[in-house]
């Protein structure tokens, strides 16, 4: 069993208006508690996995700077993959994105139709949401042999990390990451 106390995937990005510059901050020390519900923070309690997942983005320091955060935690009951095969896994995902943190323009997509699609024989995944068209998120990665997933996600010209979990009939992951001046956050759970 793997326990999740705080996932790898934290990053707060702080941008001074007047120099114009971004300074990751990574962090492991879970969310935050900067943002209201209205600054799109959002959670998800996974029913399959025995874990849930929160994640927030939003500007932040009186719109000085943007936040982007990810995080798992609880306690998986999912078994390992299989070594071999394939699979279409459908469920729900959650995607937050800030652009401009002085404009807070911002926007929010929940899908019902989201589609991630396993390779259990080279340990892999990937997932479209829209594909070909210039809002599609795309997350590819891989997993090891106890179903520990990491990969990338890109959005909107963005591009970030990813962590979860993933066995042959379920799985559950976040991601985020970060632009110029811009942030997305979000996550999922998909179920064969």
């Amino acid at each position: 069993m793997k326990h999740y106390a705080y996932s790898a995937v934290a990053l707060t990005i702080l941008a001074a208006c007047d120099s114009g510059t971004n300074v990751p901050q990574f962090q492991s020390d879970g969310l935050q508690e900067v943002l209201t519900q209205e600054q799109a923070s959002s959670s998800r309690e996974s029913e399959v996995a025995g874990v849930s997942y929160v994640f927030q983005v939003g500007a932040i320091d009186e719109g000085n700077g943007l936040l982007a955060e990810a995080d798992l935690s609880g306690v998986s009951n999912l078994p390992d993959p299989p070594l071999d095969g394939t699979a279409t896994m459908h469920g729900t995902l959650e995607l937050r994105a800030y652009f401009d943190p002085t404009a807070l323009i911002g926007v929010s997509r929940n899908r019902d139709d989201f589609e991630l699609k396993v390779d259990f024989v080279d340990q892999t995944f990937a997932a479209d949401t829209d594909p070909g068209a210039e809002a599609n998120l795309s997350l590819r990665g891989d997993f090891a042999n106890d179903g520990t997933i990491s990969g990338t996600a890109q959005y909107l010209g963005m591009t970030g990390a990813m962590a979860g979990d993933i066995s042959g009939d379920d799985a559950i992951g976040v991601f985020n990451g970060e632009g110029a001046i811009s942030a997305f956050a979000g996550g999922f759970v998909v179920e064969k």
